[in-house]
């Protein structure tokens, strides 16, 4: 395989850094990085092994608990499974090498259909020793829709969200499903805010996509910024949700899928004077939250993640993730889907 160096092919990885994938063959992947000044690799870890060299530019590297500072010339090999992540000191240029083969690096030809080719559709059959690709709903609010602090208008792109994070980290054995809508509740429908229950709204959802192999729920946030709505009252909301879930048919040969419940992380502070008066309360029952699922979780036995525990809202409105909150949250949902769905 061969292929000529050019301004297109480059990805999102994170918030400043960029990736292209350069060449690949049966067992090994070469992967350009651009990474911009300021900005952070968070700590992660993968099954391959990575082998690297800086280009030009400067990053002070964490592997394995070991921290060095890395210049143009040096290079470093991961071994699969050991933690590592950098700071971007300078604008910076890196080749990788992974090795086996990352699946989720591979270029996609998004313009291919097999009549556009030229091909007959695959018979019926022809799948049927491939090997069975996993899929996985996301369904939150405006935190899984991707809002940006900064500007409540705009939305973070796909390879920033979670989600996206998600599928990165799982790879293509997984398909991740996107399902996040702002202002989302878990049960409760405003009419100034029409279209927002997720009761309302989920059996549609896994009508759509099924099957579903698991169900990712994070919601409650919304349900707390109501006066009159509790931390124990959200939490059984989304107790409702993992339910439908489980009694639904949208899992494989008509079974319901698993479910994962997420409790958001603590909101606040809220800065301004008149957002504090108006979301009064929303702090300490955000606070109260882990409690609530715990308990939730516990009596219907399904199995739940403390989002708090990895992330944490923006000061910018104390609502929302920031771009480098997401990337934690999509590493950390990754760990625990692979341990679901082992």
């Amino acid at each position: 395989m061969f292929r000529r160096s050019g301004p297109e092919g480059y990805e999102p990885a994170a918030p400043g850094i960029r990736r292209k994938t350069l060449c690949h063959g049966e067992a090994t992947l070469l992967t350009e990085f651009r990474l911009d000044a300021g900005h952070a690799l968070p700590m992660h870890e993968h099954p391959h092994e990575q082998t690297g060299y800086l280009v030009a530019g400067g990053l002070r590297m964490t592997i394995g608990g070991e921290t060095f500072d890395v210049g143009p010339g040096d290079g470093w090999c991961i071994p699969g499974g050991t933690a590592h992540g950098a700071d971007v000191l300078l604008d910076t240029v890196a080749v990788e090498v992974f090795s086996p083969v990352r699946e989720d690096y591979l270029p996609v030809r998004e313009d291919f259909s097999p009549a556009r080719e030229g091909h007959p559709p695959a018979p019926a059959g022809a799948l049927a020793g491939a090997p069975a690709i996993r899929s996985v709903l996301c369904f939150g609010d405006s935190n899984t829709w991707g809002t940006d602090p900064a500007d409540a208008a705009r939305r973070f792109p796909w390879g920033v969200r979670w989600p996206s994070v998600l599928q990165r980290e799982l790879g293509a054995g997984t398909h991740v499903v996107e399902e996040g809508l702002g202002g989302r509740t878990t049960v409760i429908d405003d009419p100034l805010s029409p279209h927002r229950s997720g009761l309302e709204l989920l059996a549609p959802a896994l009508e759509s996509h099924a099957p579903l192999d698991l169900v990712i729920l994070q919601l409650g946030t919304n349900d707390i910024s109501y006066s009159w709505v509790t931390a124990p009252a959200a939490a059984d909301g989304a107790g409702t949700l993992a339910h439908l879930v489980r009694r639904s048919e949208a899992g494989p040969e008509g079974g319901g899928p698993q479910v994962l419940l997420v409790c958001p992380p603590p909101v606040g502070p809220f800065g301004r004077d008149e957002d504090a008066a108006l979301w009064e309360g929303a702090e300490e029952k955000s606070r109260a939250l882990p409690q609530e699922f715990a308990r939730v979780a516990a009596t219907a036995g399904f199995p739940w993640f403390d989002a708090g525990r990895v992330v944490v809202t923006s000061p910018l409105d104390g609502w929302h993730l920031e771009a480098g909150e997401h990337v934690k949250l999509g590493v950390a949902l990754a760990a625990e889907v692979r341990r679901l769905l082992a």
